[in-house]
C-alpha cells in the first residue's frame, strides 16, 4: 500500500512537471496575469449569477475546480521535492476547494428553497469566494490575499452601488 502511495505521488509529480514546463505560467513576473484570470472569472461569475442564475450554477460548481487547480499548480513549485510536503498540500487544497465547493452548492440550495434570491446568491458567492482566496493567501502563499482583498473591496462596492443606485 505504501509503494502504491509513492508510485501515484511520483506520477502526479511527473504529470504536474511536464504542465508547468509547458505552461511555465507562475514566475513571479506572471503572478499578476494568474491573480487578475482569478479576478476575472469571479467576475465573469457574479454577472452571469444577475444575467442567468441557472447558468451560473453549473458555472461555478465547474469553476471553483478549476481555482483549486490554478492554486495547487501555483503552489506545487514550492513542494515537488519534497513528497511529504506534497501530499499535505494537496490534502488541504482540496479540503479547502472541496469546502467552496459544498458552501456555493449550499447557497443555491437556499435559493431554491426561496430563503434567498438571485441577486443575494451573487453577493454571498462573492464573499464565500473572498473569504477562500484569503484564506488561501493565509495557509498557502501571499498573492492569494490580494485576490481575496479584492474580491471583498469588489463586493462592498457592489452592495453600496445596489443599495444607492439601484442597479
Amino acid at each position: 500500500e505504501g509503494n502504491s502511495i509513492m508510485a501515484l505521488n511520483d506520477m502526479i509529480s511527473a504529470k504536474l512537471t511536464t504542465i508547468k514546463g509547458k505552461l511555465d505560467i507562475f514566475p513571479f513576473a506572471n503572478d499578476a496575469v494568474v491573480l487578475g484570470a482569478l479576478i476575472g472569472l469571479s467576475y465573469i461569475g457574479i454577472a452571469l449569477t444577475r444575467v442567468s442564475p441557472e447558468a451560473s450554477h453549473l458555472y461555478w460548481m465547474v469553476m471553483i475546480p478549476v481555482f483549486g487547480a490554478i492554486s495547487l499548480l501555483a503552489q506545487w513549485q514550492l513542494v515537488r521535492a519534497d513528497p511529504k510536503k506534497w501530499s499535505v498540500l494537496l490534502r488541504r487544497q482540496l479540503f479547502h476547494w472541496i469546502g467552496l465547493w459544498v458552501a456555493v452548492h449550499m447557497t443555491y440550495m437556499l435559493l431554491g428553497v426561496g430563503l434567498l434570491n438571485y441577486e443575494s446568491v451573487g453577493f454571498v458567492v462573492l464573499l464565500l469566494l473572498a473569504f477562500a482566496f484569503f484564506s488561501q493567501g493565509v495557509y498557502v502563499d501571499w498573492p492569494f490575499y490580494i485576490v481575496g482583498g479584492f474580491l471583498a473591496v469588489s463586493l462592498l462596492v457592489a452592495m453600496y452601488l445596489t443599495s444607492y443606485l439601484w442597479i
